[in-house]
């Protein structure tokens, strides 16, 4: 969609709801492409300004971005790590997203001042206890800081699988 397709959505959101505070943009690919953003946040700054909230893909964590969005009033991204299994990411999801991709991305978003929400899926039956067990160590080794006064704080959620048997996950 176009940035003005999405501002006049949001304008006239704003104006239908006045006590509306903040945004959520429930979009896999709203941080995918930098001009789109870097055209969206001097409209959003200048007509919404309220603080908001995003999807951002493990492939797609990118510091220009990430600067662009947090100054425009970003304050949450959910991070799609899914798994913090390579099995089951490349095997079971077909999400080629190695682990060590996912610590460099939290690792660039911890640098700004937001909060990152980890999503995963849990109730996968392809999953081993193995499996849950590397997502376990994952997230510990996430939670590593260096700074007891570091302000980055993050967060997980966890949607169930829901399984459509004969169709690809």
């Amino acid at each position: 969609r176009s940035v003005g397709h999405v501002m006049r959505e949001l304008i006239a959101a704003k104006e239908q709801f006045p006590h509306m505070e903040s945004v959520n943009f429930y979009d896999d690919l709203f941080t995918f492409d930098y001009n789109w953003v870097k055209e969206f946040v001097g409209p959003y700054t200048q007509h919404i300004n309220f603080p908001f909230w995003c999807f951002i893909h493990p492939s797609r964590v990118d510091e220009r971005i990430i600067e662009l969005l947090t100054n425009a009033g970003c304050r949450f991204f959910c991070l799609g790590v899914q798994s913090g299994s390579e099995r089951t990411l490349f095997d079971v999801f077909h999400r080629r997203t190695p682990l060590k991709l996912l610590h460099q991305d939290f690792a660039k978003l911890r640098r700004f001042p937001t909060r990152v929400q980890v999503d995963l899926i849990t109730a996968n039956p392809f999953e081993t206890d193995e499996d849950r067990r590397e997502t376990l160590r994952m997230l510990c080794e996430m939670d590593k800081r260096d700074d007891p006064e570091d302000p980055f704080r993050w967060g997980i959620s966890m949607s169930r699988l829901t399984y459509f048997p004969n169709a690809e996950i």
